[in-house]
């Protein structure tokens, strides 16, 4: 199983705060969340099984807030941002997906996942490469809630 970082921008993202806060409370009752996310220029290495871990990123507390297990592999469909391109996608099943008020901070990340530019990242796709990915699950279970996280 590999890990792969996606990011989430607030200023950005198509994601809307009432349908983010609908996922946070879903997966603190213990359900998984279905979403398509883009996978930035990464246009292949994703199978189903990969780990999903989402950056905040933008203004803010910057940090994880996310943890899900890719259900695709990557295909192309239209842009997020209703541009006339295509973009790279695949589903992920979010387990853990934490309000920003819980997020797990870029220098608790970055302590136990060094090899990761967590400050550079300019889209989504990067791996986590061994043995940061053991490192950053581990990191996960103190903070999870959920399924996976019990």
């Amino acid at each position: 199983m590999a890990t792969y970082v996606v990011n989430y921008n607030p200023l950005r993202a198509t994601w809307g705060p009432a349908d983010r806060a609908r996922a946070v409370g879903e997966t603190a009752r213990g359900r998984r969340v279905a979403e398509r996310w883009s996978t930035g220029g990464r246009t292949s290495g994703v199978v189903p099984g990969d780990r999903a871990v989402l950056l905040r990123q933008g203004p803010g507390r910057r940090g994880l807030i996310g943890r899900g297990t890719f259900t695709s592999t990557i295909y192309r469909d239209a842009h997020w941002d209703g541009s006339p391109r295509d973009a790279n996608y695949a589903d992920i099943l979010w387990d853990v997906l934490l309000d920003d008020a819980d997020v797990i901070s870029l220098e608790e990340v970055r302590a136990v996942a060094p090899s990761v530019p967590w400050n550079h990242l300019q889209g989504s796709g990067v791996r986590v490469r061994p043995p940061d990915d053991v490192a950053l699950e581990r990191l996960w279970a103190t903070f999870a809630r959920g399924p996976a996280g019990e």
